[in-house]
């Protein structure tokens, strides 16, 4: 099951990867009319979640609330492409053992203005994976239009649910049939 979340995850990252190479740093970097954010910053966000988990699993503590929002990673492509190679290694080198360790601890901000730092509850590394991977989905949808609205051709399945991506594939088989 965790190779299931793990393999899940690399081609959500994989499918960030086709749609960083299909633009230019100004692309990448700039604004978008009607969006907040600009391609860099979504990714950014993507990529910082996947570098809190991987820390988090070495301190058995994750926390996405506190990214670092590194800058560079909304404004240089390249520089965000390299990392995301480097969390596909991490995931990569998530082994087994991982999954018979003791439950993660999941911190929580539930309100934006409240001073405490939220709630703190148990949580396993599949459950994290697996929101990984609709978190990632979720901002590659939103990738998919902001770059169609530029003109861009992104693959169609960008941005698409795994089980969107499953039952499309089953109605048209139902239809060749």
């Amino acid at each position: 099951m965790q190779q299931t979340a793990i393999e899940g995850n690399k081609c959500a990252l994989e499918d960030l990867k086709t749609v960083l190479e299909l633009i230019d740093n100004e692309t990448y970097a700039g604004a978008v009319a009607n969006f907040q954010g600009t391609p860099g910053m979504h990714t950014r966000h993507i990529l910082q979640h996947y570098e809190n988990l991987l820390e988090g699993i070495q301190q058995g503590h994750v926390c996405y609330d506190k990214r670092s929002r590194k800058n560079q990673l909304e404004q240089d492509r390249e520089f965000a492409l390299a990392t995301l190679k480097q969390h596909l290694a991490g995931l990569e080198s998530i082994k087994d053992s991982c999954i018979i360790k003791p439950p993660l601890t999941l911190q929580v901000r539930v309100h934006g203005d409240s001073e405490d730092d939220g709630v703190e509850l148990s949580t396993t590394l599949i459950r994290e994976l697996l929101f990984l991977q609709s978190h990632t989905v979720h901002h590659l949808a939103l990738l998919r239009v902001m770059l169609v609205q530029q003109g861009y051709t992104v693959p169609e399945e960008t941005g698409m649910a795994p089980a969107t991506l499953h039952y499309q594939k089953q109605e048209e088989e139902l239809l060749q049939a």
